[in-house]
């Protein structure tokens, strides 16, 4: 009688943002391995493994800067590819807020030690993450007292308002052709932002956009019936949404002393193919519910929507549909353009 041949496995690394713990995804977790049962039932043959890293969860765990804090994950990935390394096919990041920052160093860190040459690289995800900084026009009271308030709470903090080294930001440097390469290698680019009401991360830089063009062109926020979290424009013109008009990027951040990194930063990463979903929550938890991180909160269909992306064949609209009407999920308490030199890590 024949042996049957183990399970390809797909490694996917859920990645927390700032001042946050592994336990964030926890919600994402549960509906992806729901969502995946139901694919096995239907002959789907790879297997999920699912990693949350907890390196930098705890207080002051993400105040040290992004390179270091990715180099934390990064060991803890490692840790876990080397003991899935017989069957590993794939590897899969998903990042919250900071997190998506992280997986973006972790990915080139990752290639660097030749990973990607031996696994696929297959979706990189960011939910609500700041790819063009938290900076914010300094024309009222309040965004100025925030960014004045970042710019010295930490490392991390002042990185991300583009304040750590005025010749060479950390965030700029991570969009030289070393990390955007990386990125490109993997199959596909998703970008979840809020359309409103998440303070920490506007929807501009979470989408890599110059603008939010729900106030700037008037379409309209109709939900989507089968995610109702997310806007039904976002997912019928994702592939519509890949060229920015001249005139919006020559306008963009033009009266910001750190306009020159900013117009960079979002050339570089847009020379990429990102698809771009747009949710809408009416709370100022928003930041948070875009990951579905408190149980009795809205955000179940972003979860629904990323997970189903995340498995490896499309899922079927019968497993969308079962999911779906599933009651909310209760949580249970549970660089250089040369290769870096991992050898100094």
């Amino acid at each position: 009688m024949a042996t049957q041949s183990p399970q390809p496995v797909h490694l996917i690394v859920f990645i927390h943002g700032f001042e946050g713990t592994a336990n964030d995804f926890d919600n994402a977790e549960k509906i992806l391995l729901l969502q995946a049962e139901i694919l096995a039932k239907q002959g789907h043959d790879e297997r999920l493994h699912v990693l949350k890293p907890r390196a930098n969860s705890g207080f002051g765990g993400t105040y040290d800067g992004i390179e270091k804090g990715a180099i934390r994950i990064w060991r803890e990935v490692m840790t876990v590819i080397h003991e899935l390394s017989a069957n590993l096919k794939a590897i899969s990041l998903v990042g919250h807020s900071l997190g998506g920052l992280y997986a973006r160093y972790l990915a080139r860190l990752l290639h660097d030690c030749f990973i990607f040459e031996q696994y696929e690289p297959r979706l990189f995800v960011t939910l609500a993450t700041p790819h063009l900084s938290i900076r914010r026009p300094q024309n009222s009271p309040i965004n100025l007292a925030v960014h004045l308030v970042a710019k010295v709470v930490c490392k991390t903090t002042k990185e991300l308002c583009l304040e750590d080294d005025p010749a060479h930001p950390t965030l700029f440097k991570m969009t030289d052709e070393s990390f955007i390469s990386v990125l490109r290698m993997f199959k596909r680019r998703i970008a979840y932002a809020n359309v409103a009401n998440d303070f920490q991360v506007h929807y501009a830089t979470a989408s890599i956009s110059t603008t939010n063009p729900y106030t700037r062109t008037g379409i309209k926020t109709t939900r989507s019936q089968l995610y109702p979290d997310l806007i039904e424009w976002s997912l019928t013109s994702v592939h519509e949404r890949k060229q920015h008009p001249q005139d919006l990027v020559d306008e963009f951040a033009k009266n910001d002393d750190r306009s020159r990194f900013l117009r960079a930063m979002f050339v570089r990463l847009n020379d990429l193919d990102w698809e771009r979903y747009d949710a809408m929550f009416l709370t100022v938890f928003a930041h948070e519910q875009i990951i579905n991180k408190r149980s009795f909160f809205a955000g179940k269909h972003v979860a629904l929507h990323l997970c189903e992306h995340l498995l490896a064949k499309e899922a079927s609209q019968q497993a969308v549909t079962e999911v779906s009407e599933m009651r909310e999920p209760q949580i249970r308490s549970p660089a250089s353009t040369s290769r870096l030199q991992l050898s100094q890590i």
